[in-house]
């Protein structure tokens, strides 16, 4: 071969160890994207360190066996998981690739967040959902009494019943044509309680807890305050987030977040020694796949496709509600302090019912917007919610809401207008 072939050759594995290097030693968001091709050597960079991928005996070996090369493709021949037993953080002696790649996930995960608006000092990435990772939180601080700010999404119920903690359910209340947290209701009951969780990120017509008024309850009071921020971390409300002290745990969604499968979720804090001691509390190693997917996406995207993606959807979410508005058949509602979320209603309730045109457009395939009727009631295992989903306001409307989530396109909304708008005038 003639030696500018050769050349070239070495200049492109200089540039690719150049890319490794850096990411090695920053452990940052590069600020413009990999090629999937630079991920992929990555991925089999890191995964090449693990003793499943060396040639030895492996006699006794319990772990690491895989039997399909469909599988041993999909994860890029990582087969060890994350942590070791009693420690999620840990890392694994027969797994340097592993624990480097978790290792790296996690800093680019607080790289993230902190271009977002909150300064997480650490992060934890659980192979589990916002349900069961509110769980683990309650199950490692040892709560017995859990004060929960109404937000009708039954997952964070059901952790806190799961945990065997009890539950008080903060009420909400109906103001002006939205719904807010009672906190005049958790001043009173805070001495009963060992914890409070708010909610940041809500379907309308809620509007997300006000951090300034509980951090100072339960900043006053002592008490830990965890926060259900499952899709809000390309919201605004991050920014509230990091003012207040008085938040130990913040939960969020990797799927809602960060447009990979459903598979885990972040939780973090700007207090690192917190997160540290809730993964030394865990039973057992974890799955490392959402490991995976969050370190392809975030370096695919680089920090100029995140805040693009930020970019789009607050466009989207404008222009989702000014195309709306130009029905005259309906009156579109926003929140305070929801830039993902908003509602709409019909003027003519008795003509347009709101359950059937918010079939009729599943059945069109839109499946993002959802119908909340008067009079639904969810039991749960010591109380009872009416209402459920409207947040207990019964004298609302029925009404279709609607959501502007990271990743949406133009023509998501100008198809859904075109549905709509054929499905109002089937009615006529």
């Amino acid at each position: 071969m003639k030696m500018p072939y050769i050349e070239l050759i070495k200049e492109r594995e200089n540039a690719y160890e150049n890319v490794k290097n850096q990411l090695i030693s920053s452990q940052q968001i590069p600020k413009y994207g990999y090629s999937q091709h630079i991920i992929q050597q990555l991925l089999f960079y890191f995964s090449s360190a693990d003793f499943n991928n060396h040639q030895s005996s492996g006699a006794g070996e319990r772990e690491g066996r895989v039997f399909s090369s469909l599988v041993q493709q999909r994860h890029y021949g990582f087969s060890h998981g994350i942590g070791r037993s009693g420690d999620l953080l840990e890392d694994q002696p027969k797994a340097a690739g592993s624990s480097l790649l978790h290792r790296i996930t996690r800093n680019l995960a607080c790289h993230a967040l902190q271009k977002c608006g909150f300064q997480a000092k650490d992060t934890l990435i659980t192979p589990f959902c916002v349900g069961m990772s509110i769980n683990y939180i309650i199950q490692h601080l040892k709560l017995k009494t859990i004060a929960w700010i109404r937000m009708d999404q039954k997952s964070v119920p059901k952790a806190i019943q799961l945990s065997g903690a009890k539950i008080i359910v903060i009420n909400t209340i109906a103001k002006n044509n939205y719904v807010i947290g009672d906190y005049n209701q958790l001043e009173l009951i805070i001495n009963d309680v060992d914890c409070v969780i708010s909610t940041t990120s809500c379907f309308s017509p809620r509007v997300p807890d006000n951090m300034q008024q509980i951090c100072q309850i339960v900043g006053k009071n002592k008490k830990y305050h965890i926060v259900n921020n499952a899709y809000g971390i390309h919201s605004e409300i991050m920014h509230q987030l990091n003012k207040y002290p008085s938040i130990n745990f913040v939960v969020s969604s990797l799927d809602k977040n960060f447009m990979i499968p459903v598979s885990g979720c972040l939780i973090y804090s700007k207090y690192k020694q917190q997160i540290q001691d809730l993964g030394k509390s865990y039973a057992g190693r974890a799955s490392g796949s959402q490991i995976i997917d969050l370190f392809i996406t975030l370096l695919e995207l680089g920090q100029m496709g995140i805040a693009q993606l930020q970019k789009q959807r607050r466009n989207i979410f404008e222009l989702f509600v000014n195309e709306l508005q130009k029905i005259p058949q309906i009156v579109v509602t926003t929140i305070p302090d929801n830039d993902i979320s908003f509602y709409f209603y019909f003027t003519d309730q008795s003509k347009y019912e709101a359950k059937k045109i918010s079939s009729e457009l599943f059945r069109s395939g839109i499946s993002g917007s959802k119908a909340l009727i008067k009079g639904k009631t969810e039991f749960f295992q010591t109380f009872i919610l009416e209402d459920f989903g409207r947040g207990g306001v019964h004298d609302f409307p029925d009404y279709i809401t609607c959501a502007a989530s990271i990743g949406m396109q133009q023509t998501e909304v100008y198809n859904y207008i075109k549905k709509l708008k054929q499905i109002i005038s089937s009615v006529q």
